[in-house]
């Protein structure tokens, strides 16, 4: 339990660097942020036709998430917006918040059904190698941000 609340933890700390960061921080935790390349396709073990593939859905991919990136920050930006009036109202507030949050629930979504699409693609042996490269990805990133430790990733 305690793992599971310093996550949500280091979550709301990326999620408020989506102010700052925009689409950068939006995705830094999720295969997004990854920018497959050439070496990428061939740890992998990829074939031509299969990086082709993973080409075309990652570039798919990047454009629907890069709009609701933008999204979501936007919402955030309204949210700091409404804070700063001086009648800021905690009921509007948290309506914007579960606004946003909505949007983050789609962007989670997207993401999963992304990875799935892309292991539709993928022999077992390589759908296993790209789930581990997104694992690894996702804990230097947690590492990264200074809270590798809290949620002992070692």
């Amino acid at each position: 339990m305690k793992k599971l609340i310093l996550f949500t933890v280091l979550i709301s700390v990326v999620t408020l660097g989506g102010f700052w960061g925009g689409k950068k921080v939006c995705m830094m935790m999720w295969p997004g942020s990854l920018n497959p390349s050439q070496n990428w396709y061939f740890a992998l073990g990829l074939n031509a036709g299969q990086a082709e593939s993973l080409k075309r859905l990652e570039s798919s991919f990047r454009k629907e998430t890069d709009g609701l990136c933008m999204k979501i920050c936007q919402e955030r930006l309204n949210l700091l917006n409404l804070m700063k009036q001086k009648e800021a109202n905690q009921e509007v507030i948290n309506k914007k918040i579960e606004a946003i949050g909505g949007l983050q629930i789609l962007l989670e979504q997207q993401i999963a059904a992304h990875i799935l699409e892309v292991k539709k693609n993928l022999t077992p042996e390589q759908s296993l190698a790209y789930l581990d490269r997104i694992h690894e990805e996702l804990r230097n990133s947690v590492r990264q941000s200074g809270y590798g430790e809290i949620l002992d990733l070692k």
